[in-house]
């Protein structure tokens, strides 16, 4: 008979760890609403004989300082409470803290799931996009901020479609990825587009990034918004009366604020062989740091934010007292 290949789940998750099959062989399951994908430990792969490809990839944790590689991605047959889910896809890292982690891409296939806590107070409901239009969107893109980016375009402006570019195996694999998380992430969309820019890798010590190179294209016909930043003497002497911050660094902070919808063409790039552009505010644009400093300014304006003050992504929450600083609350977003 098989046995399970976790030695023991941290108890603290108990209630979200449930036994399973993966091809017939018996795991512990943890379903965790934060994780963004499933995913299957490496030893599990290895006792299985799962095929593993060689996609590898970086995923980020709870901490935006902390990353953890991934050797690739498997497709197994998972079984969970005598439901079958055939076929199911896993990014495949090491040292889980279970056999398998079901995220979002198992949950988001059911109507609802519940989580039998025991508590004393009444059951908590959490709605879904089903629900509530603006679950599961990033804070910042559920307040309707859509910044007009391409209202200084110069008279000659034309559609541009830039010389489509070679890329090396091992970066043609890590594009796919990019475009694929991307795409799950609902930041980029396919396109129909006269405008084409290319991508390109940038390796940042062992880390690689995919940068849009838009110095061709729409970048070349944008004028300059010349929407101020906020000055750093002016903040210093403000946060100075106060006795108690938060610093808030938001995460892929321009992904949060969405485009206009007839403004997307204008983003369009050539990956994969495919053409996509952006649903939201893409890096390497002009005036996409204009966009966003004006939409949070907005932002803090709309919710009548009190000391509250942001330079581009970084918010800072103060207050005279404790409790005042805590009124202010941004909710963490894991990632898994």
């Amino acid at each position: 008979m098989h046995q399970p290949f976790l030695a023991s789940a941290p108890a603290s998750l108990g209630s979200a760890v449930v036994p399973g099959t993966l091809n017939d062989s018996p795991v512990q399951v943890l379903i965790d609403s934060g994780a963004s994908e499933n995913f299957v430990d490496f030893g599990v792969c290895h006792r299985l004989n799962l095929p593993v490809d060689e996609d590898r990839s970086s995923i980020g944790m709870a901490s935006s300082e902390i990353s953890v590689e991934t050797f690739g991605k498997t497709t197994a047959d998972l079984n969970l409470l005598d439901r079958t889910y055939p076929s199911s896809n896993f990014r495949v890292p090491k040292n889980l803290c279970a056999d398998v982690i079901v995220g979002q891409t198992f949950l988001r296939q059911h109507s609802s799931v519940t989580f039998m806590m025991n508590g004393h107070k009444e059951a908590l409901t959490i709605a879904t996009s089903a629900e509530s239009p603006d679950a599961g969107r990033p804070a910042v893109a559920a307040a309707d901020l859509e910044p007009t980016l391409f209202e200084f375009l110069l008279p000659d402006c034309k559609p541009i479609a830039a010389p489509s570019r070679r890329y090396s195996s091992e970066d043609t694999k890590f594009i796919r990825s990019e475009v694929q998380r991307l795409l799950d992430a609902d930041i980029i969309e396919p396109a129909r587009s006269p405008w084409r820019a290319q991508v390109l890798v940038v390796k940042q010590g062992e880390k690689k990034r995919l940068v849009m190179d838009y110095s061709v294209t729409i970048n070349h016909f944008t004028l300059l918004d010349v929407y101020p930043l906020p000055k750093i003497e002016d903040l210093v002497n403000r946060i100075a009366r106060d006795k108690y911050f938060s610093s808030i660094d938001l995460r892929l902070a321009y992904h949060q604020v969405s485009l206009l919808a007839e403004e997307r063409h204008y983003t369009a790039f050539e990956a994969d062989g495919q053409l996509f552009q952006y649903k939201r505010l893409p890096f390497g644009i002009t005036n996409g740091v204009s966009a966003f400093q004006r939409s949070m300014d907005e932002f803090i304006k709309r919710h009548r934010l009190k000391k509250v003050y942001a330079y581009l992504d970084d918010f800072t929450v103060m207050g005279e007292t404790l409790g005042a600083r805590q009124k202010f609350k941004m909710s963490p977003r894991r990632r898994c």
